[in-house]
């Protein structure tokens, strides 16, 4: 069972004249237009939500909602924000949240003013509870590997064992973090105002990465991204350059290459590259950002904004003005012919599983059925302990030099 792309929900159907965006078809309600902003998906793709502005074609009043799906975009829900009664309009409209983003099936939101909190919901966005009342923040937060998670705000740097709950300081690690990455080896790599910081301990101290050439910017509008060969791209939309690193984020190499016209975001899907303009515009590039060529037009394109374009672990996602379209990479097409090449044995299993292949295997990552990040030590012969897992169906990523395959694996006890 591959868990890639999935693409036999959709069946295809509605291409979009954009070339190689694929209309996930969210709501359009009769007597509304839709406007979707900021975007997360999960990791594995099965879970998205958007934040939605409805407007009503003939009062021209607006109300904001989540709009979410929980089966890879093959049906959708729209839910109302909570915690917007009684507030002005021109205060409903500074709702929208400055981050949302999946912990396996479970979506946070970091509302921005005039809410400032902390919400969770474990039901797609139908209901949310408070996580952290108290919540402040002046960035994204970062989820490690080791189950942490940190954020930034007033030049501090605050960690949380309990999915925000609670935070603590800690001191002389602040970094205004904007965008982040997990390395192959596990490092955490962020974009911050003036370059990229990275962590080889999950986040507890932070030291800055080293450009080739130097140079020095300040940057709202940069992004990060790790390929699925493990190499990582950083944009700096300011100082229009473009930065790539294969060594997990500690030193970067400048990419000659001419961007495409003002470029926001800059993510990788597979090895493909895709960037977002200002003016909607989207490019693509296949050989490392080296050239782009234009998916859809200077004009009428997605018109979308930086926070409305991510990625799951082989995809992007762009939500705009006119709704919510995904782009398939080429992973997909390489995929069927890793997997005749890979042997994956045995499955079941309830000690070990064995992993055979003739290809250059990078790095193995194991997902929950949810979606969640789950540690496995890797022994010799790429042979993995499980003896310690939960009886369960999981899936196998394995990242390979040429590309990138999904596997669902059962454990038994």
């Amino acid at each position: 069972m591959k868990k890639i792309t999935l693409s036999a929900l959709f069946i295809l159907s509605n291409i979009m004249a954009f070339s190689q965006w694929t209309n996930l078809n969210a709501p359009h309600n009769i007597g509304y237009s839709e406007a979707y902003s900021t975007i997360a998906v999960s990791s594995n793709g099965k879970n998205i939500v958007a934040f939605t502005q409805k407007i009503s074609t003939t009062t021209f009043t607006s109300s904001y909602h989540y709009t979410t799906s929980h089966d890879y975009g093959a049906t959708w829900q729209v839910y109302s924000v909570p915690d917007t009664a009684g507030l002005s309009p021109a205060n409903m409209a500074l709702t929208a949240p400055l981050d949302i983003f999946w912990d396996g099936d479970t979506l946070f939101v970091q509302d921005a003013n005039p809410i400032t909190k902390l919400k969770k919901s474990t039901n797609y966005g139908a209901s949310f509870t408070v996580q952290n009342s108290a919540y402040n923040t002046q960035s994204r937060i970062i989820q490690s590997p080791n189950g942490k998670w940190y954020h930034f705000n007033n030049s501090v740097l605050y960690s949380s064992t309990d999915k925000g709950i609670t935070w603590n300081s800690l001191a002389g690690a602040g970094a205004y973090f904007m965008e982040y990455c997990v390395a192959s080896n596990g490092n955490l790599v962020a974009t911050y105002y003036n370059g990229v910081g990275y962590s080889t301990n999950g986040g507890d101290s932070w030291s800055a990465a080293t450009f080739s050439p130097t140079g020095s910017w300040n940057d709202s509008k940069n992004s990060i991204s790790r390929a699925s060969d493990g190499s990582l791209i950083y944009l700096c939309s300011t100082a229009t350059k473009i930065y790539r690193s294969v060594d997990n984020g500690v030193t970067w190499q400048q990419v000659a290459s001419t961007l495409p016209v003002n470029p926001i975001k800059m993510l990788f899907s597979g090895t493909d590259i895709i960037t977002l303009s200002t003016n909607g515009s989207t490019h693509k590039s296949t050989n490392g950002g080296a050239s782009f060529t234009q998916m859809t037009p200077m004009t009428g394109g997605i018109l979308s904004t930086g926070n409305s374009m991510t990625n799951s672990s082989t995809d992007i996602y762009i939500s705009g003005i006119t709704g919510i379209y995904k782009y398939n990479s080429t992973v997909g097409i390489i995929e069927n012919a890793i997997d005749k090449q890979v042997n994956i044995f045995p499955n079941p299993s309830s000690n070990y599983i064995k992993i055979e292949s003739n290809n250059d295997l990078r790095s193995v990552t194991l997902y929950s059925c949810l979606g969640n990040i789950v540690k496995i030590e890797m022994l010799n012969d790429n042979t993995i302990d499980v003896s310690k897992l939960n009886k369960g169906i999981y899936f196998l990523r394995l990242d390979f030099s040429n590309g990138n395959l999904m596997k669902r694996i059962i454990i038994e006890k």
